[in-house]
């Protein structure tokens, strides 16, 4: 049959399939005029109640979907096939108006299945794989999942129409996995995941546990779907027609965004649970850590905390998804940061190699969470506030008090040198270093508000430390009340002729110095010179900056 078919197509040259849409094009043309025309109680019109005042019930919007759905069909092949396409301005009314009651008939249903899938959850049997998870978020994913093929199947002629009720239609998804994710951490905590727990957790217990961050997050992931939503597409015409004004593509994502932002927030509230009850045994090791003998290796004093460490992980390891490990991974070692920066500040001013210790063995413990590629990134354990304010404050311990002076006047020189305008006015002077009699001459010129200063001369070895500056503070002269601070300059001696070897010695060099009001950004500089009682050269800094403030 198809092979005569096909002779009689090649004898006769006809589009037959032209024919028969044509044909099919009049049938549906015909019979949708007449249905809509018609008086019967079973006709189209009578069964979808399209008027304001009688609304159509939830089985007649159904029918709705279904039709437009195979209307849209029909549409695309006869597109695909370079086929004349016949539009229906009236069925596309009537759809636009129906849709929007369906959104609202969907939620409903949603809501309703959400709430019986969590009533009839049960744990899901994976075989070899020990991964905990349950079928209520199988349920919920196909939820979204169905929602957003039909609502990719369905087509809305008007650009406007179709962004407003994109927006309704996120709000759904949203609404549904947001409502999954609340039950099933009230689950959890109504099962006694919740208060103080315990240090010994029931093998049930963490099983639920895993099982419900899982599920948390099985539907986190089913909230991607912007290419199915095509917003960039829609994004393009509601921007058209707003004439580029529009932030709706933004919204839009923002919204789907703030909802995976609030599971995932869930999620780490849990594990955050979870990590809390062994904070108490965590502070011992790391007590243990900090105050094991310097011959012990490091390695060794750490053993103790990451084998309890280990512990842990290997019980979760092979029940959680991947994200979810990394999120108890990242939460350890949050928790042995802040616990390590406890042990900074509750022991100030010890010998620099007991911050090296304790810097050595973060350097360790980052390994460790990284597991060799398997764990944290590298790239997100280094760049981790947390991780950058620790290492910062171990630094500075072990950082000898001279360079740590030295740290804060290369601050304020920055903060010179970075001026744009002339605020406080500008120190002039004339410099140069005689390195036979080893004394550094200073012509001051003048200052702004400021009368010239005599000639004057320090003795200053010719071999200073990298960084060696003066610093000059100008006040403002009263006879009959407390100077004023008119501002603040400094000079490094290394671009004073003598000191450097590309200028000639003899030579008096002008210098035009800005003069500023310097912002203290070196407050940990100060507190780790504080915290060092003993050490003469640094209490005595701390008292002449006092003095000049």
């Amino acid at each position: 049959m198809m092979i005569l078919a096909r002779s009689c197509l090649e004898v006769a040259r006809a589009d037959y399939a032209h024919i028969t849409l044509s044909t099919f094009d009049t049938l549906l043309s015909e019979y949708l005029t007449s249905e809509m025309m018609a008086e019967k109680s079973s006709n189209l019109k009578a069964q979808l109640k399209i008027s304001a005042s009688d609304p159509p019930t939830d089985d007649d919007l159904l029918d709705l979907i279904r039709i437009h759905i195979a209307f849209v069909e029909l549409r695309n092949h006869r597109l695909a096939n370079r086929v004349r396409v016949r539009e229906e301005p009236e069925w596309a009314d009537i759809f636009n108006r129906g849709i929007k009651k369906f959104l609202d008939v969907a939620r409903e249903r949603a809501t309703a299945r959400v709430g019986l899938s969590c009533q009839l959850d049960i744990p899901i049997n994976t075989g070899a794989n020990e991964m905990k998870q349950s079928s209520s978020h199988v349920d919920v994913c196909h939820i979204v999942e169905q929602l957003t093929v039909c609502w990719e199947r369905c087509e809305i002629t008007d650009p406007r129409l179709r962004a407003e009720l994109t927006e309704r239609f996120v709000d759904l998804l949203c609404e549904v996995v947001k409502n999954y994710s609340i039950k099933t951490i009230a689950a959890l905590e109504a099962e006694g995941f919740t208060g103080d727990l315990q240090v010994f957790l029931p093998s049930a217990l963490l099983s639920i546990f895993c099982s419900a961050i899982n599920n948390c997050e099985h539907v986190r992931r089913a909230l991607i779907v912007h290419e199915k939503l095509r917003l960039d597409d829609l994004g393009t015409k509601e921007e058209r027609e707003q004439k580029g004004g529009s932030k709706w593509k933004i919204l839009i994502e923002q919204r789907l965004e703030d909802c995976e932002e609030m599971i995932s927030a869930e999620i780490d509230r849990m594990i955050d649970k979870l990590i809390k009850r062994l904070l108490p045994q965590m502070k011992k090791h790391v007590f243990h850590l900090a105050w094991s003998p310097s011959a012990c290796a490091v390695e060794d004093s750490l053993k103790p905390l990451t084998d309890m460490l280990d512990i842990e992980l290997s019980a979760v390891h092979r029940q959680l998804l991947h994200k979810n490990f990394l999120r108890v991974l990242a939460n350890q070692a949050a928790a042995v940061v802040m616990l390590l920066r406890g042990c900074v500040d509750e022991n100030p001013g010890m010998e620099p190699h007991f911050y090296q210790r304790l810097f050595d063995s973060w350097a360790v413990l980052v390994d460790f969470f990284h597991a060799g590629g398997k764990g944290i990134s590298m790239e997100q354990l280094e760049t981790t506030p947390q991780h950058m304010d620790l290492t910062r404050i171990l630094s500075l311990n072990q950082t000898p008090t001279e360079h740590l002076i030295e740290k804060y006047y290369k601050e304020l020189l920055k903060q010179q040198n970075e001026v744009t305008d002339c605020k406080y006015g500008i120190l002039n002077l004339r410099a140069y270093y005689n390195a036979k009699s080893q004394t550094l001459r200073l012509d001051v010129i003048g200052a702004k508000q400021v009368i010239p200063l005599d000639t004057n001369g320090l003795h200053i070895p010719q071999k200073v430390p990298p960084g060696a500056l003066l610093h000059f503070t100008v006040m403002d002269h009263d006879y009959l009340r407390s100077n004023d601070f008119a501002g603040e300059a400094y000079l490094e001696l290394i671009d004073v002729p003598g000191f450097s070897p590309t200028t000639a010695p003899t030579t008096l060099r002008q210098f035009n110095l800005v003069l500023i009001h310097p912002v203290n950004n070196c407050k940990d500089v100060f507190q780790v010179l504080d915290s060092r009682k003993e050490d003469k050269e640094a209490q005595d800094f701390l008292r002449n900056v006092q003095l000049n403030y």
